[in-house]
C-alpha cells in the first residue's frame, strides 16, 4: 500500500497546477425551440416522449407580445413541428402546465377554469393522431364545485387517465381526491382518497399513472411540526385500493418530497427539491417499490445548497434522470441534469450545457424514453426573455472514468474523490472488477486520468 500513500499525492500536486484536464460533459444531440416563442413564454416547462413524438410546452405566454400559452407537438426522429396547440377560450392562463401525453392522445388540465363555478377546472382532451380539433373536447368534473381546481394534475397511460382535484373538499376542508377517468366513456371508475385524508391536504397535486397501479402525490402531508413535508401514495388501477404510503426520512418542514415523481414499472422515483440533508434546499430523490418499500435515497456527488435536486425525475427502465435546475456551474440557476443507473444507484453522468448561462434552468423538466432523453431550459433567454429552449440527449452514457466525481471536469478532485473510495475499499473503486483494491484499479484510473475524456 505504500506505493498508493505516495504516488496519489503526487499527481494531485500535478493536478493543481491545472483548474481542469478537460471536459467531460455529454453534449446534445439538438437543441430546438418553438416556431412563435415570445417574451416570458417558458417554451421548455413541461417535456413529454410517447410513440415517437415529443411535446414541449410554454405555458407562460405573454400578451403583451399577442402570444398565448402553447403546447408544440414534434416529431422525434426529425423535430418537425406537427401541432401547435394554443390556449382555448376559457382555459384559465395557466394552460401547459399539467399535461398528458401518450403520442396519439393528449390531455390538459385548467384547474382556474370557471365551469360552472370558479376555479372548478376542466380537462382537454386532443386527438394528436389527425388535426387537433378546435374546440377541444372537455372533461368536465362529476361533482363540480367552487375552488376545485380540477385538473391541477393529468397523466394518461392508454386510455386511462388520472385527473387531480387537490382543493375539492369531501369530508374534510381541501382534502383533495384524484379521478380515474375511461377516456373512451369518460366514466370516472375511481375516485381515489387516502386512507388517512384529512384537513388542507391537498390530495391530488401530482398524478402519474400505467396499466396498473396508480401514483398520487402531496406537497402538503405533515408529520407533528413538519408542515409540508410531503407523501405519494400508490393505488391499484384496476381496485382503486390503496397499496401503499410513501414517505420521506427524517420529515422536515417543506421539503417539498412529491415536487417531482414518476411511476415506472416496479420502481416510483419522488422528488424532494427542498431537502436540506446535503446542504439548504440541495435536493434529494427517493426510489421505492410498488409496495412501499424505499430502495435509495440519492442526492448529487457534488450537491449544494440551492440546487434543487429532484425539481424533475425521469426513468426508462435503466436510467434515472434527475433535473438539478438551481445548479450554478454557469450562473446562479443555471441549471443541470444527474443521471443514475437504476440497477446500482450510482451517478454516471452530470450534464451541463455548454450554452449554459444564469437563470435558464436547465433541467426544470425532464423526460426519457427508450434511446432518447430531452430537458428542458425555460429560462433560456432566446427569441426574448425567458422565451425557452429544450435539448435532445442520448440516454446511454458510457461514464468518464477520469472523471471521477461526475461533475464533468476532469481535475484533481477526482484524484481525491477516487482515492478516497479506494482506501474504503468502495466498489466504485475496483475498476477492474475484480473485487480486489490494488495496483490494478490504480493503473485504470490514472489511465483514463491523464487521457482525459472524450
Amino acid at each position: 500500500m505504500k506505493w498508493m500513500i505516495v504516488t496519489v499525492p503526487v499527481v494531485v500536486v500535478m493536478c493543481l497546477s491545472s483548474t481542469a484536464l478537460s471536459q467531460s460533459c455529454p453534449e446534445p444531440i439538438e437543441v430546438f425551440t418553438g416556431s412563435r416563442l415570445g417574451q416570458a413564454d417558458a417554451f421548455g416547462t413541461q417535456v413529454r416522449i410517447a410513440n415517437e413524438r415529443l411535446l414541449v410546452s410554454a405555458p407562460l405566454g405573454n400578451p403583451i407580445n399577442s402570444y398565448e400559452e402553447a403546447i408544440y407537438i414534434f416529431e422525434l426522429s426529425t423535430l418537425e413541428e406537427v401541432a401547435l396547440i394554443t390556449r382555448p377560450k376559457g382555459a384559465s392562463r395557466d394552460y401547459g402546465l399539467a399535461v398528458g401525453f401518450n403520442g396519439r392522445t393528449l390531455i390538459v388540465g385548467s384547474p382556474e377554469s370557471d365551469a360552472p363555478y370558479t376555479d372548478t377546472g376542466l380537462v382537454y382532451v386532443y386527438d394528436i393522431s389527425s388535426e387537433p380539433t378546435e374546440p377541444p373536447q372537455q372533461i368536465p368534473q362529476s361533482t363540480p364545485g367552487v375552488v376545485h381546481h380540477f385538473g391541477q394534475s393529468v397523466a394518461l397511460d392508454s386510455t386511462l387517465a388520472v385527473v387531480g382535484v387537490p382543493w375539492q373538499t369531501v369530508e374534510s376542508q381541501y382534502e383533495g381526491v384524484a379521478q380515474l377517468i375511461d377516456l373512451g366513456t369518460g366514466e370516472v371508475i375511481h375516485e381515489l382518497r387516502p386512507s388517512d385524508a384529512g384537513y388542507y391536504k391537498f390530495f391530488g397535486h401530482g398524478v402519474d399513472v400505467d396499466a396498473t397501479n396508480v401514483l398520487v402525490t402531496t406537497k402538503h402531508d405533515q408529520a407533528g411540526l413538519a408542515i409540508d413535508s410531503g407523501a405519494a401514495y400508490v393505488f391499484d388501477a384496476i381496485s382503486g385500493r390503496e397499496r401503499a404510503k410513501l414517505l420521506p426520512d427524517g420529515r422536515t418542514v417543506d421539503d417539498q418530497f412529491g415536487r417531482s415523481y414518476e411511476l415506472h414499472g416496479s420502481l416510483v422515483a419522488i422528488g424532494a427539491q427542498w431537502d436540506s440533508s446535503m446542504g439548504a434546499r440541495s435536493g434529494a430523490v427517493y426510489i421505492f417499490d410498488l409496495d412501499g418499500n424505499r430502495i435509495a435515497k440519492l442526492h448529487a456527488r457534488d450537491a449544494r445548497s440551492f440546487g434543487k435536486f429532484g425539481a424533475s425525475v425521469a426513468m426508462n427502465g435503466a436510467t434515472l434522470f434527475v433535473g438539478a435546475p438551481g445548479n450554478n456551474e454557469h450562473g446562479a440557476s443555471s441549471g443541470a441534469v444527474y443521471v443514475f443507473d437504476l440497477q446500482s444507484f450510482e451517478q454516471i453522468a452530470k450534464i451541463i450545457p455548454q450554452d449554459g448561462e444564469a437563470g435558464d434552468r436547465f433541467g426544470a423538466a425532464v423526460d426519457v424514453s427508450g434511446d432518447i432523453a430531452v430537458v428542458g431550459a425555460p429560462g433560456f433567454d432566446g427569441a426574448a426573455s425567458n422565451s425557452g429552449k429544450a435539448y435532445i440527449y442520448s440516454s446511454k452514457f458510457m461514464p468518464c472514468i477520469g472523471d471521477f466525481n461526475r461533475d464533468c471536469v476532469v481535475d484533481a478532485a477526482d484524484v481525491y474523490a477516487f482515492y478516497e473510495e479506494f482506501q474504503m475499499h468502495s466498489t466504485p473503486a475496483d475498476l477492474d472488477g475484480n473485487g480486489v483494491y490494488d495496483y490494478f484499479d490504480l493503473s485504470v484510473f490514472m489511465s483514463a486520468f491523464t487521457s482525459g475524456c472524450p
